[in-house]
């Protein structure tokens, strides 16, 4: 047995996410408008594509779009949030 301190750095650096835990909650429609927003520039600065185009792209109403979108992104955000907060803020 080990009396050894970890340090929040060593774990901070060590720490593996699995795609199920990120991912996993997506449906077929939220996983397909994040890839297809990610493969065509929606989240590059700045934007090579709008939602509209995008949505037009995949024969969906912008709306439709923007919503399975917005699911997705706050899926996502979700998991990786407790994950995000050990990351210390730099003052």
């Amino acid at each position: 047995t080990s009396r050894r301190t970890i340090s929040d750095e060593s774990v901070r650096d060590t720490f593996l996410l699995s795609t199920a835990s990120l991912f996993g909650t997506l449906t077929q429609k939220q996983t397909k408008a994040l890839m297809t927003a990610l493969d065509n520039g929606y989240y590059r600065l700045p934007r090579s594509a709008t939602a509209g185009e995008i949505a037009g792209m995949m024969g969906v109403p912008r709306t439709s779009f923007e919503d399975h979108l917005r699911k997705a992104e706050n899926k996502v955000l979700q998991a990786v949030g407790p994950y995000l907060r050990l990351k210390p803020l730099e003052v």
